[in-house]
């Protein structure tokens, strides 16, 4: 189901095409540099938090991210979608995807995973966060893929 889920977002965020329906969540278009700017909203349209997901870049051979609560919910799990397996990491791994399930009254958390030899970060990462029971997507510097398969 993850998988399935992790491509659908992928094809959202290659065509940029989403609609509200219920609580589904909505996909950030604000990036400041190295950050996006994550803001959920519910089948109203009423914004109900704002998460800063930032690429903290490439340290030690670990592409590495954080994520920080600015209002709203706190944190139920941050989640990274990229092209290819992650080989070692911080979280629960299913082949391009990595989740980190959080603490009750968590504001902040960072993600670092490995991939193998030959993925500059020159390609993008699908950022997930999720606060309460809405997720919300981003996108951010990430491994570059050569076949280009995946979400990049």
């Amino acid at each position: 189901m993850k998988a399935i889920w992790s491509v659908l977002v992928s094809l959202i965020l290659l065509t940029g095409c989403y609609e509200i329906v219920d609580d589904v969540p909505t996909i950030t278009t604000e990036s400041i540099g190295n950050s996006v700017l994550i803001e959920p909203v519910n089948k109203k349209g009423e914004v109900v938090g704002s998460y800063t997901v930032t690429f903290d870049g490439v340290i030690n051979g670990a592409y590495c991210y954080s994520v920080v609560r600015n209002w709203g919910k706190d944190i139920s799990y941050f989640a990274i979608s990229i092209c290819t397996n992650i080989i070692e990491g911080d979280g629960e791994i299913t082949g391009g995807y990595i989740k980190l399930d959080l603490p009750d009254g968590s504001s902040s958390a960072s993600i670092c995973f490995k991939v193998g030899a030959g993925y500059p970060p020159t390609g993008t990462a699908t950022v997930e966060v999720k606060a309460g029971s809405l997720p919300g997507f981003g996108t951010l510097p990430g491994p570059y893929c050569h076949d280009q398969g995946g979400i990049q």
